[in-house]
C-alpha cells in the first residue's frame, strides 16, 4: 500500500505537536511494510531529510504557492507519487482542500486527522466563514476522519451538522521511552508545565495564579512565547510573578524527560487542548498529571482514574492540588495507572494497525468506484448517479 501523509514535518526535536504526534505512527506504518511518503509544506531542511531517510520515508517538500487553484502543483505531486491513500493532517489549510480535490478527480481515497484543529479559539469569524465555504465540504467527503478523542468526534459531528461520515477515534501514539528509574515524588513538592507560553489558550495566566496560591510549592514552566503570543506573555510578566515560580527556556529530548520526571505533578491548565502531547509524555514517565476540564483528555483521565481533573477556579484547584501532594499513595496510584494506560493505548504499532485496517476498508469499499464515476459525469447526471449509488 502506498500512503502519502500531508502536513507533518520530520520530528527533529523541535517540531509542533502535530509533528511529534504523527511521526511515531508514520514510522510504525513503515515497519508494517507500507510504502510511505510525506509531503511537507515550506522549505527543506537537511535534518528533516536525514530523519525521513532514517525512518524509511520519502520526503517531498512543496511550496504552498504551487498548490494554488489553477497551478500544476497538485496534479504533478499526485501523479508523480501515485498514492493509494492520502492522509491529511490538520485543518484550515487551503493546500489540503486543494489536494483533496485533486484526489477526488483521480479516484484516490483521502482521510483526515484534524489534530484538535477545529477549536475556534482564535480567528473565529474567519475560520467559520472559510470552514463553511471550503473546510466542511471536503471533510464531509473524506473516506474517513480520525478523531483524537470521543469529545473531538462529537465536536466534528456537530460542526458538520450531523453529516460526519466514517470516523475512527485514534489517539496520538507515543514512541517507546528510554528505560528510566521508576518515578518517585521528590522531597520538595514541585509542579511542572512544559509548552508554549500562550497566556490565553494554554492558560499560562492560570498557572501563574495557581503558583501564587501555593507558595510552599516549587513551580516551574519550560517554554517560550512566539509570534502573537509575545504581547500577552510580556504583559503577564510585567504584572509580576510569584517568588516560587521560575520561567525557563524550552527543553527537548533527554533534558525534557529529566525535568518532567523530577516533578511531583505535571500541571496543564489550557483553556482549549485537543490532546496535549506533554500530558501523555508525563504519564509515560510515570509522573501524575493534573489537567483542566477544558482539555479533551480530561474525560478519559477522570473516567479511568488516570490523574487529577481540576476545578475551573484556581483557588479551588490549589486546594485540590495541596491535598493531592500530601497523599503520596494517591500520587503513586495515578503514576502506575497513567503509565499503564499510555503503554496499552498509545502504542504506535497498535495504532498503525488501526490506521492500516481503516485504509484497507476504504480501498475495499465498492462505492468508491461509483463515486469516482459520478465525479466525471455532468452535474445533473452525476446527481442522479450519486443518488442511485448511495448505500
Amino acid at each position: 500500500m502506498r500512503i502519502l501523509h500531508v502536513g507533518p514535518r520530520p520530528d527533529v526535536g523541535e517540531g509542533s505537536g502535530v509533528d511529534v504526534a504523527s511521526w511515531p505512527l508514520i514510522s510504525a506504518q513503515v515497519d508494517r511494510g507500507a510504502q510511505v511518503a510525506v509531503l511537507a509544506m515550506g522549505k527543506g531542511d537537511p535534518r528533516s531529510h536525514a530523519e525521513a531517510a532514517r525512518c524509511g520515508v520519502r520526503l517531498q517538500v512543496a511550496d504552498p504557492r504551487r498548490l494554488l487553484p489553477g497551478a500544476r502543483g497538485v496534479a504533478t505531486l499526485l501523479d508523480g507519487l501515485r498514492p493509494d491513500v492520502v492522509h491529511l493532517h490538520s485543518v484550515f489549510l487551503p493546500a489540503h482542500a486543494l489536494l483533496a480535490g485533486g484526489c477526488r478527480a483521480r479516484g484516490i481515497a483521502y482521510v483526515v486527522t484534524p489534530h484538535g484543529g477545529l477549536n475556534l479559539f482564535r480567528g473565529r469569524r474567519k475560520k467559520e466563514a472559510y470552514g463553511a465555504l471550503v473546510e466542511k465540504p471536503y471533510l464531509r467527503r473524506a473516506a474517513c476522519v480520525f478523531a483524537l478523542t470521543e469529545r473531538e468526534r462529537d465536536l466534528l459531528d456537530r460542526w458538520l451538522g450531523g453529516r460526519l461520515g466514517r470516523c475512527v477515534v485514534l489517539p496520538n501514539p507515543l514512541p517507546s521511552a528510554p528505560a528510566a528509574a521508576p518515578w518517585a515524588p521528590p522531597a520538595q513538592a514541585a509542579l511542572i508545565y512544559v509548552g508554549r507560553y500562550d497566556v490565553q489558550k494554554k492558560g499560562l495566566d492560570r498557572f501563574v495564579d495557581l503558583a501564587a496560591r501555593l507558595p510552599e510549592v516549587s513551580v516551574h514552566a519550560f517554554g517560550s512565547a512566539t509570534g502573537s503570543e509575545r504581547a500577552a506573555f510580556s504583559a503577564l510578566v510585567r504584572r509580576g510573578l510569584p517568588g516560587n515560580l521560575t520561567l525557563n527556556a524550552p527543553v527537548y529530548g533527554t533534558r525534557k524527560r529529566a525535568v518532567v520526571a523530577a516533578a511531583s505533578l505535571y500541571v496543564h491548565l489550557a483553556r482549549n487542548e485537543g490532546f496535549g502531547m506533554s500530558i501523555v509524555e508525563a504519564m509515560q514517565l510515570g509522573v501524575p498529571v493534573a489537567v483542566a476540564e477544558e482539555c479533551d483528555l480530561a474525560e478519559q483521565i477522570k473516567a479511568q482514574d488516570l490523574g487529577l481533573v481540576l476545578p475551573p477556579s484556581t483557588e479551588q484547584a490549589a486546594d485540590v492540588i495541596r491535598r493531592a501532594l500530601a497523599d503520596r499513595s494517591q500520587l503513586a496510584h495515578w503514576s502506575r495507572r497513567g503509565q499503564k494506560w499510555v503503554r496499552q493505548e498509545l502504542d504506535a504499532d497498535r495504532l498503525a494497525g488501526v490506521t492500516l485496517a481503516a485504509y484497507d476498508s476504504v480501498l475495499a469499499a465498492p462505492s468508491r468506484c461509483l463515486r469516482r464515476a459520478a465525479d466525471l459525469l455532468p452535474d445533473a447526471t452525476a446527481h442522479r448517479f450519486r443518488r442511485s449509488s448511495e448505500c
